[in-house]
C-alpha cells in the first residue's frame, strides 16, 4: 500500500512525507521508494518548546555539512 501511494503521489507530482517512521528498515524503504521526506520517532521522539530551545541553543550556527 506505501509504495503504490508513493508511486501515486509522484504521478501526480506532490511531495511525498511518511509519517510514523520508527525504525532503520522504514527509513531504507522510504528512500528506495522515492518518498521526499520522513519523520517519527526514528529522528525523534515528541518534545516541549522548551526542551527543543536548549538543543537548538547547543547547535552551532552554521551546520559543518554547508560550504563556507
Amino acid at each position: 500500500i506505501a509504495r503504490s501511494t508513493i508511486y501515486l503521489t509522484k504521478s501526480l507530482d506532490l511531495e511525498v512525507i511518511a509519517q510514523g517512521v520508527e525504525t532503520e528498515r522504514q527509513v531504507a524503504f522510504f528512500d528506495t521508494y522515492g518518498c521526499d521526506l520522513v519523520q517519527g520517532y526514528y529522528f525523534g521522539r515528541p518534545m516541549t518548546s522548551a526542551t527543543f530551545a536548549q538543543i537548538f541553543a547547543r547547535r552551532p550556527a552554521r551546520p559543518s555539512f554547508l560550504p563556507r
